[in-house]
Formats: structure tokens, sequence, C-alpha cells
């Protein structure tokens, strides 16, 4: 994500969790998208805040 946003912006990125997740089981399928969503929360606090203008919602 961070080396994502060196080349587009914030407002346009989006995490993706298509990686054959429908092969896991469900435990370990959670396990990963829980991971996604922690790495995306970090990343996303390390950002500033986007203006609503910018197309991002608060």
């Amino acid at each position: 994500m961070r080396r994502a946003l060196r080349h587009i912006g914030a407002d346009r990125l989006l995490v993706n969790p298509d990686c054959g997740l429908r092969n896991l089981s469900a435990v370990t399928a959670r396990a990963k998208l829980a991971a996604m969503a922690r790495g995306a929360r970090m990343v996303r606090d390390e950002l500033p805040s986007l203006s609503v203008s910018q197309g991002a919602t608060p």
C-alpha cells in the first residue's frame, strides 16, 4: 500500500482481497482479511486527512 501511494493518490487506492481466499478455510480466510484490514488501518493512520472535496468520505 505504501509503495502504491507513491504513484497514486490515497483517494484512488483500493485494497482488494481477491487473492484466492475461496480456497482457504473460513478461519484462515477471516484471519487474512483481518490482517489486511489492520494493515490498511495502519497506513490510513499515517496519511494526512483527506477532505470531502477530494472525494473521500468522512
